[in-house]
């Protein structure tokens, strides 16, 4: 693809560490930069760290809807959509959810 690597660069945010790699694992042969937070110190840092901004924030189904509305305030104010997904998302699902929504962000990114 022609996007530059940065471009493509997600968090991914949940509580099981199992399908946290799974997902990353998956994400990256897909050519994403993908970094994995458990817990809200985590995404606070990754957030804070990042030089480039997300293209996507994911959020796991195991992620307990009080901390899905705090993952949301801080999405917004880094500017990354959230994609919440759920419990049954199939592989090949997650990896043309996420191509689908990264590409709008790119998209809307570019316009002024």
């Amino acid at each position: 693809m022609s996007s530059s690597p940065t471009s493509r660069q997600i968090l991914i945010y949940g509580h099981d560490a199992m399908l946290l790699d799974t997902r990353r694992m998956l994400l990256e042969q897909a050519g994403f930069l993908v970094k994995v937070a458990i817990g809200q110190d985590g995404v606070r840092s990754l957030l804070g760290q990042a030089e480039v901004p997300y293209s996507l924030i994911v959020v796991c189904y195991t992620v307990p809807e009080a901390e899905k509305q705090w993952v949301r305030t801080a999405a917004d104010a880094s500017g990354a959509p959230i994609h919440q997904l759920t419990p049954l998302v199939l592989p090949a699902e997650l990896l043309r959810q996420t191509e689908a929504l990264v590409r709008i962000q790119q998209v809307h990114s570019k316009v002024p």
